[in-house]
């Protein structure tokens, strides 16, 4: 019986290689410090502590903004974690970054990790999946925004700790009172943009933007320059005028003023728990976030903010069975749970809320059930559901400054609102232009991927594009289609059982050698109809024919006409991606299946 053999940078890909390490490391890079990197910290060492296997490094990269980048530059050096969280507002770029992530629904599916998505409430999922309900990052921090009430600066100011704040109307009247009973900050805020704008938008159900806020294509423009967010906003300058809001910051700045109790009211993310908690040294209140009455329909739901967690390309078979090992432990009712109780972020699964419920969390804890109600008390409408945009982050810095200009007195609101729309949709084009570029060419394959040297440096890794000419059959991205380098005589094997590795994989050379005669099935590939040999009609006979996924069975096997049914191999079954690897065959024949463009 002849044999070949497979060069172990294959090996890594496809998980046939030797008895891995006693334990296996995944990078975790994270957005949090102070308490929420000390429960983050927890997490992560109960999840090591439970099992053997792999070992979890978690590791802070900075603000949510500092954390992306992070990961973005990462990603180009090679140097990429396993997981990286990204806030709700890169959700977009995410999406569009293919061959930089590894979708969570396919991670789950490829490591026979048990995985249900309509475990995760709606309002969570429906965030982070495609428009069929895959979903493509794992939720882990949500929460929405709420209003804290200091009880105690209330009652001082003889006022009802209790009194009705359930519309802007009414907090009004309570902020004259505050005003005049010598209160320095009646309200303040945090997260402007998300709180006053994004979120005022959904809980008013009047769009944010167009195109379903950018969840129903990448054509959107931004419309949140109107009568709701106008009169919302030209309020708050007005109060900011006379003294009643006071604007402390972009992000949280103002988080640090309400738990030393200078202020009395504070809109903030439902998060804000876990700090007032153990800061504040007043009786301390949550409400839901007021609405404009009068407006039809309000309150309608509030948005999710926070973020999820993306597994990146690039890394080995066993690290992602690490990875999907993780995620299912920090989704599982237990620990979302106790996250959900410590912080104050969401329970992300219909599980953990009926855990906290059972354990008798919100009735030793009044109002802490306040923001799951306030996310699912009515079904999300398409203004509702949230806002997909791209360089959402930028657009939120442009609505910063405009915001800021009202609160200083310097702007209206209509006139600070104009501009923050239309400054924002020309970053709306340009990335509408370039996604659409990306998606309209065949990609070089794993941009900015590298591979190791002996060295432990970097190297630029030198192949041949195969999807250079295939044709439009082949269904999907063609940079998800790789050729690894190989000499003449040998064979092309194109396979589909998961997304294409980036090269970063690659470790070193070696000889992996099977019998030619068996179908070759690694970990994941279901059936050798997922198989398609090229280059030589006697290798394993119909058996490696690719059926369903490539040519009819009826064509034969061996020579491909031409890259197109190459590419179709994988491209073209179940959205699944292709990717073509050379084995070396003993005899020198020279079928080389390749692309003339270089990487």
């Amino acid at each position: 019986m002849k044999a070949f053999s497979i060069s172990t940078a294959l090996i890594c890909g496809l998980g046939l290689a030797g008895p891995a390490a006693a334990q296996t490391e995944i990078e975790f890079w994270h957005a949090f410090t102070g308490r929420l990197g000390d429960l983050v910290a927890e997490q992560v060492a109960t999840f090591n502590e439970s099992q053997s296997a792999y070992h979890v490094t978690a590791s802070n990269k900075g603000n949510y903004s500092e954390t992306l980048n992070a990961g973005i530059a990462a990603f180009r050096a090679g140097e990429q974690p396993d997981i990286l969280m990204v806030f709700e507002v890169g959700t977009a770029t995410m999406m569009a970054a293919e061959g930089a992530v590894y979708p969570v629904y396919q991670l789950m599916e490829d490591t026979g990790t048990p995985f249900d998505p309509d475990a995760f409430i709606g309002a969570v999922k429906g965030y982070y999946t495609t428009t069929d309900g895959k979903m493509l990052s794992m939720p882990f921090n949500s929460s929405t925004p709420v209003l804290w009430v200091n009880r105690d600066m209330l009652g001082e100011a003889g006022i009802d700790p209790d009194t009705d704040l359930s519309t802007w109307q009414k907090v009004g009247a309570v902020l004259d009172q505050l005003k005049e009973a010598g209160v320095d900050c009646p309200m303040t805020t945090a997260w402007q943009s998300w709180i006053h704008l994004e979120n005022l938008s959904a809980y008013h159900n009047v769009p944010f933007a167009t195109q379903e806020n950018g969840f129903a294509g990448l054509d959107t423009e931004l419309v949140f320059n109107g009568p709701v967010q106008v009169k919302h906003i030209q309020t708050l300058g007005d109060w900011a005028k006379e003294g009643k809001f006071i604007y402390a910051g972009r992000r949280n700045e103002g988080g640090a003023n309400f738990r030393a109790g200078d202020c009395a009211l504070f809109t903030e993310s439902s998060a804000g728990y876990a700090g007032i908690k153990s800061e504040a040294e007043f009786d301390f209140g949550v409400r839901r976030l007021p609405y404009w009455e009068g407006v039809e329909g309000a309150p309608q739901n509030t948005i999710i903010g926070g973020a999820s967690l993306w597994v990146m390309a690039g890394q080995t078979d066993e690290e992602y069975k690490g990875v999907a090992a993780f995620l299912n432990f920090l989704s599982s009712p237990e620990i979302q749970a106790k996250w959900h109780q410590d912080t104050g972020y969401l329970p992300i699964t219909k599980a953990a809320g009926e855990l906290t419920r059972e354990q008798g969390f919100y009735d030793e804890n009044p109002g802490t059930e306040i923001a799951v109600e306030q996310m699912t008390a009515k079904e999300p409408t398409a203004n509702s559901k949230g806002i997909r945009l791209g360089s959402f982050d930028q657009i939120r810095g442009i609505i910063d400054e405009e915001l800021e200009a009202v609160w200083a007195g310097d702007k209206t609101a209509q006139e600070a609102l104009d501009n923050a729309v239309e400054r924002g949709n020309v970053l709306l084009r340009r990335f509408e232009q370039a996604t659409r570029s990306r998606i309209g060419r065949a990609r070089r394959p794993g941009a900015g991927a590298r591979r190791r040297s002996a060295d432990g440096k970097a190297r630029p890794f030198q192949g041949y594009l195969a999807a250079a000419a295939a044709g439009p059959a082949a269904a999907g991205d063609h940079s998800h289609l790789l050729l690894l380098p190989g000499r003449a005589g040998d064979l092309a094997i194109a396979l589909h059982p998961r997304p294409v590795r980036p090269v970063a994989a690659i470790r070193g050379a070696g000889e992996f050698r099977v019998p030619v005669l068996r179908p070759l099935l690694p970990r994941g590939l279901r059936h050798h109809r997922d198989l398609l040999v090229a280059g030589h009609a006697g290798l394993d006979g119909r058996g490696a024919l690719s059926r369903g996924a490539g040519r009819p069975a009826d064509q034969g096997v061996g020579h491909l006409p031409d890259l197109a049914d190459l590419a179709l191999c994988g491209g073209a079954r179940g959205g699944r991606r292709a990717v073509a690897l050379h084995v070396q065959y003993p005899r020198r024949r020279r079928h080389l299946v390749s692309g003339p463009s270089r990487l």
